[in-house]
């Protein structure tokens, strides 16, 4: 009897072997029916997500405050750089502020030239500024072709100050944070940073 009893040990086998199939061939379809996220899934995309667009608005929260500075240090360049031309050409320049920017001139057989070997500084339209010229009517009768601050080949200047400002939109939280700078310079051309008090 012992080829009927392999036989129904081979026949068993097959059931066995053919149920595990039939099971897997049903974990195959329940896996392809599925077809979407499951909850912990989108969580984990939702706090990436989160923490991206923190980091964003933290870099860019920086950004005034960064163009501010950066325009600050142009004009304190140019100023510095127009008083040491004028010193070492023995000519007179006047650094003329305008709402696009600041422009230099220099006096050449008694007319006033804008000076081509200097760029002129443009102000970077996130900002606003304002100026204020020292002795403004000594300024005004000296024949300028503009408003601004002379520079003499003594290596004197005419004072005066710059006010930057940048307003940053904070539209989440509803409020505005203004970032503002300010610099004023002597008639050495000595620069100090202005108090909210002086402005």
């Amino acid at each position: 009897m012992q080829p009927l009893e392999t036989g129904l040990k081979i026949s068993k086998l097959r059931c066995h072997d053919l149920h595990r199939r039939h099971v897997m061939n049903l974990n195959r379809r329940l896996l392809n029916l599925q077809k979407g996220f499951t909850l912990i899934e989108l969580m984990v995309v939702v706090v990436i997500m989160s923490v991206v667009v923190a980091v964003g608005m933290i870099s860019m929260g920086g950004n005034e405050q960064a163009t501010v500075r950066a325009q600050e240090r142009s004009a304190k360049a140019l100023l510095s750089y127009v008083r040491d031309k004028a010193a070492i050409t023995q000519q007179l320049f006047l650094v003329a502020p305008e709402e696009t920017g600041l422009t230099t001139y220099f006096l050449k057989a008694g007319k006033w030239q804008v000076d081509p070997s200097i760029d002129p500084l443009v102000w970077d339209e996130s900002l606003t500024i304002t100026w204020d010229i020292d002795n403004a009517t000594f300024a005004q009768q000296q024949n300028l072709p503009k408003e601004g601050w002379v520079f003499w080949p003594s290596g004197d200047v005419l004072a005066g100050s710059i006010e930057m400002t940048a307003v940053q939109n904070k539209q989440a939280s509803g409020l505005n944070k203004v970032s503002s700078y300010s610099f004023r310079w002597d008639g050495l051309l000595q620069f100090s940073y202005l108090d909210a008090d002086e402005r």
